[in-house]
């Protein structure tokens, strides 16, 4: 079963990615259900989590990724998975691309106690750029015009967090935008 569904969440990962513009709606409901729980391991996470990522690339696929749970499935699989770096990384980039959304949408996740989530998902990850770069990429978004989630950035200390993080990966060009715009 395991093997089944992961096939399938892999098929599902590479179809969403080629067009994100015309997502079927089930599909969000469909990777919600696999990732309840998240009994198929860290790669169902991971791959769950990658399709959220691509599919909350167009707005107008937020309704049936939140509809379904796909926040709570997101979050439960960093919290479950921390020391897993892919899960971590497609997580801080579903997050970071459900965050283009709308003031309600921002809110909804820093609700869900995701900026949390991607602090421990820095701290524990100093060493890769790309949760480095996902996870700044987050927090740019959830605290762009947002002056409430800004506040929450600073008293978690995450600017200090972020500066690290652009030092430890200052010949990444990812990195060093994602830094630049989750502190300006």
């Amino acid at each position: 079963m395991t093997s089944s569904v992961l096939n399938e969440l892999v098929e599902l990962r590479r179809q969403v990615a080629k067009d994100v513009d015309h997502v079927d709606p089930d599909i969000a409901a469909r990777v919600a259900r696999y990732m309840l729980n998240m009994k198929g391991g860290h790669q169902i996470a991971e791959n769950g989590c990658a399709v959220f990522r691509n599919m909350a690339c167009a707005s107008s696929n937020h309704a049936s990724i939140f509809s379904v749970g796909g926040l709570e499935r997101v979050c439960q699989a960093m919290k479950t998975f921390p020391l897993n770096e892919q899960v971590q990384e497609q997580a801080c980039g579903a997050l970071s691309n459900f965050a283009c959304g709308d003031l309600a949408i921002k809110e909804a996740i820093t609700s869900a106690g995701a900026l949390n989530l991607v602090k421990a998902a820095m701290v524990g990850h100093t060493g890769n750029a790309s949760v480095q770069e996902t996870a700044c990429s987050a927090v740019w978004n959830l605290s762009s015009r947002h002056p409430h989630n800004q506040t929450i950035v600073a008293e978690l200390g995450l600017i200090d967090l972020i500066c690290q993080a652009m030092k430890t990966h200052i010949r990444s060009e990812g990195m060093q935008e994602s830094g630049c715009g989750a502190l300006s």
